[in-house]
């Protein structure tokens, strides 16, 4: 982002407080279309960004996603009689675990057809929610995949051996508080950590192939594909070079 982000955030805080429109910030940082209605009654919702939930205004007009909010604009879409079906515009690199299981099960839940539309990228949580669709339709040089799960920790023990620190940590509860002010892990946290990274994979794993059920899951190992290999491999449905074209075919056949 090519601003300072302390100068970023006192802004918006100015336009709080004097009453800038919201909307002249949001064409200024991050410029995300509203959920409407096409006129053979396909409501459209973009998913833009990183994906999250509780976001902060700042964190939305910078480049966030908030899950909320997107299941929010489902639930205007189901009560609207206007609305035959649903498609997504999805563009992320994914987001936290916390919120992304939720969604997946709303959008594979849907009461009327639905689509995802794939231009540019959809990895990781991106994938866990929006392979949930009945189509997923992809550019042939989009980005599609990265199904894994990762966490990254610091820990500073052998800095604080170096400079002479001893950290004196009490605890009861053997995991209680991991690598607390980077100490490090004992090999019972290492090994509780990664049975909850593993198990959190085994579950996204299971989400994508309940509705893209060809996928293998030599293929959910992290991998990044393009739009073409990711048809072979069963993650998207379909094939097209724009949303346009997508959605003519969601509509025809829906």
């Amino acid at each position: 982002m090519l601003c300072d982000p302390i100068k970023a955030a006192n802004h918006v805080k100015y336009a709080e407080k004097y009453g800038v429109v919201e909307g002249v910030l949001d064409m200024f940082f991050n410029p995300v279309a509203k959920p409407y209605v096409t006129q053979n009654g396909t409501a459209v919702i973009e998913v833009k960004g990183l994906m999250g939930v509780g976001l902060t205004k700042f964190e939305k007009i910078t480049g966030g996603a908030d899950m909320e909010e997107i299941s929010e604009q489902i639930d205007e879409a189901l009560v609207n009689p206007a609305v035959k079906r649903i498609a997504f515009r999805v563009n992320s690199p994914g987001g936290t675990v916390l919120g992304t299981p939720e969604l997946a099960d709303k959008v594979a839940s849907l009461p009327i057809p639905s689509m995802t539309y794939v231009k540019e990228l959809m990895a990781s949580g991106g994938v866990y929610a929006f392979s949930q669709t009945d189509h997923v339709i992809a550019s042939p040089s989009a980005y599609v995949g990265s199904i894994g799960v990762i966490m990254v920790d610091e820990s500073y023990a052998e800095h604080y051996k170096q400079i002479g620190l001893q950290l004196e940590i009490f605890r009861a509860g053997k995991f209680k508080a991991a690598n607390v002010a980077g100490e490090g892990y004992s090999e019972d946290m290492r090994e509780d950590e990664q049975r909850r990274i593993n198990a959190m994979h085994d579950r996204f794993k299971a989400v994508v192939k309940r509705k893209r059920s060809y996928v293998r899951d030599e293929d959910m190992e992290g991998q990044i594909f393009t739009g073409e290999e990711a048809a072979a491999k069963g993650l998207v449905t379909g094939l097209a070079v724009s949303f346009k074209d997508a959605l003519a075919q969601f509509e025809a056949s829906n």
